[in-house]
């Protein structure tokens, strides 16, 4: 199954079933979006979109022709021949929305740079990741989904979603930007060593991604009110280590 078909079917079909019960409220759909120079060293996830280009109500998610044609549009939306390039070119933006002011953004840009993916001379960094979210689905209008509900009606396919986009773009370092408890630890119940002593990483450790190949993981905090120069340090110090061969 395509990760666009998981989206419609196992994400948004749900939602549709549940109509009834959610508020009649516009959402948005994300799925993994890809750099035009990424060259596997690091995927970044975080919660769920602030927002994207596109809004639909529950029921319409009732109607398999809608979501089919709605996973499409998500899926072309983060494609295209340079598709982290807005995150570049809105850096410091007045009449949009400005990355510049995005902590997320802002220590992610730190982390390339340490870890010398980019250099700081380098004006596109971006377009050397993968950008992803736990949650595909949330609010139209910007934040996280609004109720356990909406939550637990897409987690089973974000998750199958999730594992699908390692497969995909195997990357050798993975940084989630969302906390362990409650998020990160549903989606990475098998991570192997659950303890880190840095301040701002909660869990440090490798996934396997096949018998051979495992996948260097960090868990740190969401950056938002953190400092982020020491945030930015405990996180390169932790995801430097290489990924290694299973024996």
């Amino acid at each position: 199954m395509t990760q666009e078909s998981l989206f419609a079917d196992a994400i948004l079909a749900p939602i549709g079933e549940a109509r009834p019960g959610l508020p009649h409220r516009e959402l948005t759909g994300f799925m993994a979006t890809k750099g035009c120079k990424y060259s596997n060293e690091l995927m970044v996830v975080g919660r769920a979109a602030n927002g994207w280009v596109f809004g639909a109500y529950p029921e319409q998610f009732a109607d398999a022709a809608f979501r089919r044609r709605f996973a499409r549009d998500v899926r072309m939306s983060v494609g295209g021949d340079h598709p982290m390039e807005w995150v570049h070119h809105q850096w410091g933006a007045k009449n949009c929305y400005n990355t510049k002011r995005s902590a997320f953004w802002r220590v992610i840009r730190r982390v390339t740079e340490g870890l010398g993916i980019v250099h700081d001379s380098e004006g596109n960094w971006p377009c050397h990741l993968v950008w992803s979210n736990l949650y595909k689905v949330s609010p139209a209008d910007g934040g996280n989904p609004y109720s356990s509900e909406l939550y637990n009606l897409q987690f089973p396919g974000c998750k199958d979603l999730f594992e699908a986009e390692l497969r995909a773009y195997m990357p050798k370092r993975l940084l989630l930007l969302t906390g362990w408890e409650g998020w990160a630890d549903w989606f990475l119940p098998d991570l192997d060593e659950p303890e880190s002593s840095s301040l701002y990483v909660e869990r440090v450790g490798f996934l396997p991604l096949s018998k051979r190949y495992q996948l260097r993981v960090v868990v740190a905090c969401h950056p938002q009110g953190r400092p982020e120069e020491q945030w930015s340090r405990d996180v390169i110090r932790e995801i430097s280590d290489e990924p290694t061969i299973a024996k």
